[in-house]
Parts: structure tokens; sequence; C-alpha cells
């Protein structure tokens, strides 16, 4: 499944996770999501040849962040860098 920053939300991603399935949601850039981004390792960040965007050099790197609140286990963020 793949959704844009709509499906940001604790429902979705706890119906994806009980029906185990592969998703990836794009987060809104809150200032939670950026302080977790800013705060990944310039090492940890890996090369993506997106087939969206050719052209555009885009990296990779996957992080832990706290989300939704008291409904959440920790959900596993990937975060997208230009």
């Amino acid at each position: 499944m793949r959704s844009d920053s709509a499906g940001y939300q604790a429902e979705v991603v706890k119906l994806c996770d009980e029906f185990k399935a592969k998703y990836t949601i794009t987060a809104r850039k809150d200032e939670a999501v950026l302080k977790t981004v800013r705060s990944i390792a310039a090492k940890s960040w890996k090369r993506y040849a997106s087939p969206a965007y050719p052209n555009r050099p885009t990296e990779l790197a996957e992080t832990v962040l706290q989300s939704f609140d008291a409904l959440s286990r920790l959900q596993q963020v990937t975060g997208r860098a230009q």
C-alpha cells in the first residue's frame, strides 16, 4: 500500500500492521519528523534511483520515530532527502 501524507494516521498504520501489509506512507514534515531526519548520520544515507525522478539525486535512510502519542509502539519511518 502506498499513501501520501493523508494516510499518516494512527488508524491507517494500525490496520496495515494488523494485515501485515507492506506499506509506505509519506509523513507530514512536522517538527518531530524533521528533528528525527536531521539526526540521521550522513553515512547512513544511501543513494536511491527513483523511477519517478530519474534525473533527481535522491537518498534514503531508515530510522525509528515515536509517533501517534499514546496509541503507538515505535513506528519505523523512512526519511528521504534530496
